[in-house]
């Protein structure tokens, strides 16, 4: 097949399914497109579509001529603008297709467009008209800073006009500042003598006044392989100590010598405030190498340890921060700095963040079981709820049996409870039939029935252990539930215990709870027999007496209120037996909307509180 029918059948191809890569079988002759650089091949051996050649691109302005019927303009602004009505336009291939499907394909038309109006120094002089102007930019250039940094390594530029690029756009559009640094990261890879003479000429031109800038472009040229950055980073230390530590941070170490010769110049840093954040930050990059000696690795964590203790609360907080974010494993190690951090700061908050950096979920069960051991039942765990639902989301196994473990100890059992509860809408759905041990069932079995809320949730989990292989655990259940139910919840437990259990294989733990509940609804019909006692047969004139004096009371009070103080400037809202409202102003009567939640609470807490209270702190 010629190439020049090839390419069109190739993209038409990709117009309809936009993927990053292809199969063989999918390209047509791909031994020719392969050859004329119109796709590569993957490591995967998949191919993908050069969008940088010269020929795919020039084949896609003839599709766009047919397909909008006008060719490409020759200014910048309009030329973008078509190349906007040419992606809308292929949605005829593909009207479902996301937003980003053709990013590649607008991507190097875009740059092969710039390259074809460069005369000169056009196209900077466009982006400097297009950063000094006030008007609103139109959609199709709001991202102009992007194509013309795609552009910039192949413009042909000389390095003072790249710096002025990436000056202007850092002062004039700091919206767009990522692009530039992009760049920084990328042109070692792509021009490594670009790179040097723009980080040179840069270093004469005030280029410290960008903090960020110069490193990145040194971790750039260095993890190209241009080992020369390395002395460029150590000249850079000289000039700015916080720039030269960023850029070390970011170099991607190969051997131990250079861990070595990094860290003696880590070491000769002072911890003033203002530097530590990036001296530790330094020191975190450093252990986290795979070439990092032993005695550097222990030297290090020490480093850190007493950074942590310092009296310096500053010093404290910018440490932590760095080894939650930055140090990588070393999870034992990080567990104790926390203990160290919180030791010296008090400061809690760290939890919100510090255990999604942590694989092993033990760590936060730790500071769970402690936290409960000393405060009791009531201590709250909001703060670890997220913590909790990411180790159940990512490493679910483990935290399940983390959970299972508590059931181990009777005076644990309610914090294991508590920790599936973080589920808020659901509780975690744990199953209890993996206990192996008969206590603890029993455990589970007290904990899960004897829980102050949110029976509804966690009967249905205890109700698993009607099964279970001990007689003892399933008496125990059956008692707690008959229990519950003649001196609680009544018919909305036996109602959730319905919904769970079989009417022929559970028939006699269903015979027995609804049993329960017959009995209570006999004590109930005897006590409201006797009248002796019941204050709305004996007391009833006196209530009423006293909400009519009360409502009496209410009115004057907001009538001789309303006469002198700022309430005179509000208008009154009357309540329609509560169940509409109107205003003063508008004789419309507007129904009330019904906004309801609820949750079944234990009736000891209430009957006999001090009980209950006794009861969950010594479980």
């Amino acid at each position: 097949m010629k190439l020049t029918d090839a390419i069109p059948k190739l993209l038409n191809h990709h117009f309809r399914h936009y993927r990053k890569s292809y199969p063989a079988t999918d390209i047509s002759d791909v031994a020719t497109l392969l050859q004329n650089n119109v796709v590569l091949q993957n490591p995967d051996r998949t191919y993908s579509i050069n969008f940088d050649s010269a020929k795919v691109n020039e084949t896609l302005l003839e599709i766009a001529r047919n397909l909008l019927s006008k060719p490409l303009p020759d200014d910048i602004e309009d030329a973008f603008g078509y190349i906007a009505q040419f992606k809308d336009g292929l949605k005829i291939y593909a009207s479902n297709a996301p937003i980003n499907a053709y990013s590649d394909l607008i991507k190097g038309l875009r740059n092969f467009v710039l390259l074809r109006s460069n005369q000169g120094t056009d196209v900077y002089d466009f982006l400097f008209a297009l950063l000094i102007s006030n008007k609103k930019r139109p959609n199709h250039l709001l991202s102009f800073e992007s194509a013309y940094f795609h552009f910039l390594p192949v413009s042909g530029y000389p390095t003072e006009i790249i710096f002025k690029s990436c000056c202007e756009v850092m002062e004039k559009n700091k919206d767009r500042s990522s692009d530039v640094y992009k760049f920084a990261l990328a042109i070692g890879g792509i021009n490594v003598e670009m790179g040097i003479d723009l980080f040179a000429f840069g270093m004469h031109n005030d280029i410290l006044q960008f903090p960020g800038f110069a490193p990145n472009i040194l971790i750039g040229l260095y993890n190209a392989g241009n080992n020369g950055a390395f002395s460029l980073a150590e000249s850079l230390i000289e000039k700015d100590v916080i720039e030269g530590l960023k850029a070390f941070a970011g170099f991607d170490f190969k051997t131990s010598v250079e861990i070595q010769a990094v860290s003696k110049i880590a070491t000769s840093i002072s911890e003033e405030p203002n530097v530590i954040k990036s001296k530790s930050w330094l020191i975190c990059k450093i252990l986290n190498s795979a070439f990092c000696p032993v005695n550097l690795r222990d030297e290090n964590l020490e480093k850190l340890h007493k950074l942590i203790a310092s009296e310096n609360q500053e010093i404290a907080h910018a440490v932590f921060e760095n080894v939650m974010f930055a140090l990588e494993n070393y999870e034992d190690e990080k567990y104790e700095m926390l203990i160290s951090y919180l030791n010296n700061t008090q400061n809690f908050k760290v939890f919100e963040n510090f255990f999604y950096r942590i694989k092993n979920p033990k760590y936060l069960f730790g500071i769970l079981v402690d936290l409960y051991q000393d405060k009791g039942f009531r201590i709250s765990i909001d703060r670890f709820e997220h913590s909790i639902l990411n180790y159940w989301s990512e490493s679910q196994t483990e935290t399940e049996n983390l959970i299972l473990s508590l059931f181990e100890e009777r005076n644990l059992s309610f914090l294991a409870v508590k920790i599936m509860l973080a589920g808020h809408g659901h509780p975690l759905p744990i199953d209890v039939t993996k206990l192996v041990e008969e206590n603890a069932q029993l455990n589970a079995v007290e904990s899960l029935c004897e829980y102050p809320h949110s029976i509804e949730k966690l009967v249905p989990i205890a109700l698993d252990l009607r099964k279970s292989k001990f007689k003892s655990v399933r008496e125990y259940l059956q008692q707690k539930l008959e229990h519950l139910i003649f001196n609680t919840y009544h018919e909305s437990l036996l109602k959730i215990a319905e919904n769970k259990l079989s009417p022929i294989g559970d028939k006699k733990l269903l015979q027995s709870l609804r049993n329960a509940l017959e009995s209570y609804k006999k004590m109930r019909e005897f006590k409201v027999s006797v009248k002796d006692l019941d204050p709305r047969e004996n007391e009833q004139d006196l209530m009423d007496l006293y909400y009519r004096l009360e409502h009496e009371n209410q009115a004057t009070l907001m009538k001789n209120t309303k006469k002198d103080g700022f309430l005179s400037m509000l208008r009154d809202v009357v309540v329609v037996r509560g169940k509409a409202f109107k205003s003063d102003d508008d004789k419309q009567i507007v129904p009330l909307q019904l906004i309801q939640s609820s949750v079944l609470i234990n009736g000891d807490a209430y009957k006999n509180p001090l009980a209950f209270e006794r009861k969950l702190e010594n479980l």
